[in-house]
């Protein structure tokens, strides 16, 4: 009886905690959820993408999702090329996390998107004229140039998307946009 009233204790007084820390540093307050991803091969990535897209993203709003409540960002991408799946006029991606009211909530697999950033996109239609990023953090790469050239980077991904049937290569920081772009190209 004792063990099961100092548990009820122990769990009230942690719920208080963090309830005052909200209260007062309102704009510090993270919440975070962690994920384990499997590793999607290349091939399955670009067959189950419904739209493979390189754009730039033009602007990010966080909000509370309709359906529960959780805090969910829509970034607006502009294409500049379609290499699967066709224009669907305006694009919006839709993505777990953001920050809504000096709360924010980040989820550990998920991706973030800038406004201004170049990326290359693996998308999922999701409803509602939005997309999700497929495969997580697996379906999005940062386009920047590296000594004249344009390469593609995930810093969160093995192998800029290549995994073997042994599973992932080794942690690869950068890879010629051309030569992932072939790559892409001969597993459509």
């Amino acid at each position: 009886m004792f063990i099961k009233k100092f548990h009820i204790c122990q769990k009230l007084l942690v719920f208080l905690i963090l309830s005052v820390a909200a209260a007062v540093f309102p704009g510090s307050f993270v919440q975070t959820a962690y994920a384990l991803v499997d590793p999607i091969p290349l091939q399955q990535m670009v067959h189950e993408s419904d739209l493979i897209i390189i754009g730039k993203v033009k602007c990010i709003e966080s909000c509370r999702s309709d359906d529960n409540g959780m805090i969910v960002t829509n970034a607006r991408v502009v294409p500049s090329l379609f290499l699967k799946g066709d224009d669907p006029g305006k694009l919006t991606v839709q993505y777990r996390g953001g920050k809504v009211d000096g709360i924010e909530m980040k989820y550990s697999e998920a991706v973030t998107l800038s406004e201004g950033e170049n990326v290359l996109l693996f998308l999922k239609k999701s409803g509602q004229g939005t997309y999700r990023v497929y495969g997580w953090y697996q379906g999005k790469y940062t386009i920047t140039s590296r000594a004249g050239s344009l390469v593609v980077n995930n810093p969160l991904y093995d192998g800029c998307g290549v995994v073997t049937e042994s599973g992932p290569r080794s942690r690869s920081t950068d890879i010629l946009l051309g030569e992932f772009l072939a790559r892409i190209r001969q597993v459509m």
